[in-house]
């Protein structure tokens, strides 16, 4: 079973794909035939952490990330770039344009499970109870 290891790196590393120090983990996917099954990592996007761990990400930024596999000494690579854009005042949904409020909305998940899309205009959208605009 496949194990790997997930970095934030700086550009050179992501072309190298070779992380600098132990620091630079974001998450170890080491576990997976766990009891409750797959791990499901997440990362958000946030301006502003309150975690001292935490990574604040930057509009108009840039940010890497590389994978590679546990314990094999292949030169398997994952590469992902993510970068930031700047505000959006609407954002295409489901039954047309959202506004900025529900932009991170879609495709949603909750408890696991992907949130149906609202069916035609008339229909409320129905958020989980701890949404709040």
């Amino acid at each position: 079973m496949e194990q790997y290891t997930l970095y934030l790196v700086e550009l050179e590393q992501y072309q190298a794909c070779q992380p600098e120090s132990k620091s630079q983990v974001r998450w170890q996917c080491n576990h997976p035939n766990a009891r409750h099954g797959p791990e499901k990592l997440s990362e958000k996007f946030l301006r502003y952490t309150p975690f001292t761990l935490g990574k604040e990400f930057k509009e108009g930024h840039s940010y890497y990330y590389i994978s590679k596999p546990i314990h094999h000494q292949e030169d398997h690579c994952l590469r992902l770039k993510v970068t930031v854009n700047g505000k959006i005042s609407e954002c295409p949904g489901p039954v047309g344009l959202l506004p900025p409020s529900l932009c991170w909305a879609w495709p949603m998940t909750w408890a696991g499970r992907e949130v149906p899309l609202p069916g035609p205009p008339s229909t409320p959208i129905l958020l989980p109870p701890w949404y709040s605009a």
